[in-house]
């Protein structure tokens, strides 16, 4: 009998990190069928929406699955299926298959090329500037002021760069930059992707456009926020182990769209406090 696994609707990042978690799933299990995902942007639209099943178990709106309970369920005959609500941004539900999703998320768009001797920033900022969420918030301008000269590379923002405060205040401090105009998200998630060398924003979108990249690829991984681990320890999306990632640490803040934070996020004084001892420890 077919136990279908269905991806629910969301964002394209969430949607990723579902199936993802589905594939997981599903090769654990006999005669397993995906269903319910809508990712054009990958080619991947799946025919079934609501599967025929009877009592599926819901997988909650959470990172960590119990997922021996979820398979002795359904060989137990307990449940029907799975109803994947979780976020799962979690490496030990995907990170070994990194070449299996390199492949699976693919697209013909190629978007900007950024050159060797340049570095892609990412920027996240659009709704998140209005502080939606306490663990989302544009870098710190004295993050780039610090990272950039040590590295010697020429700087391309990309992403959210209307015209916001925190797109003017970049544009200010960063005259000789390089300010790609956004695109479609694809577009700007493959020119992130195929950029050999990649700042990530605090972002789940800007997190899969660098695991997904090259293994050549040298990716600056701020600890904040969201990708803080102290901050957030339900979610484990920092790979230690791979060395395309040098990580820089972060104290433990959170953001709600204030006149006093906004202003910390442009001032000169650094928030990041170590990193490799490529950024020196500075005390706030």
């Amino acid at each position: 009998m077919t136990v279908y696994i269905r991806v629910q609707p969301g964002n394209l990042g969430n949607q990723m990190f579902r199936y993802m978690l589905a594939q997981h799933l599903a090769d654990q299990i006999q005669d397993a069928d995906i269903v319910g995902y809508h990712m054009p942007v990958w080619g991947l639209c799946s025919a079934v929406d609501t599967p025929p099943w009877c009592a599926p178990l819901t997988l909650p709106a959470r990172h960590r699955i119990d997922i021996p309970e979820a398979l002795h369920r359904l060989e137990t005959g307990q449940n029907d299926g799975l109803d994947i609500h979780a976020y799962a941004q979690r490496l030990e539900y995907f990170g070994d298959n990194i070449e299996r999703f390199r492949k699976v998320f693919d697209a013909p768009v190629a978007g900007s090329r950024i050159d060797d001797d340049e570095i892609a920033l990412n920027v996240r900022a659009g709704d998140i500037l209005a502080g939606i969420h306490p663990d989302y918030f544009p870098l710190p301008i004295s993050f780039y002021r610090s990272l950039l000269p040590a590295l010697g590379l020429k700087p391309v923002f990309v992403g959210q760069l209307d015209d916001s405060w925190y797109g003017r205040a970049l544009r200010e401090a960063f005259p000789e930059a390089r300010f790609l105009t956004h695109a479609t998200a694809c577009e700007d998630f493959q020119t992130l992707r195929h950029a050999r060398h990649k700042v990530l924003a605090i972002s789940t979108f800007s997190w899969l456009a660098s695991w997904l990249s090259a293994p050549d690829s040298i990716i600056h991984y701020p600890l904040a926020g969201l990708l803080n681990p102290r901050q957030r320890p339900q979610i484990d999306l920092a790979p230690r182990h791979d060395a395309r990632y040098r990580f820089y640490d972060f104290p433990l803040w959170r953001y709600g769209g204030h006149a006093e934070e906004i202003a910390e996020l442009l001032c000169d004084r650094t928030m990041v406090f170590s990193g490799y001892q490529e950024i020196p420890r500075v005390r706030r």
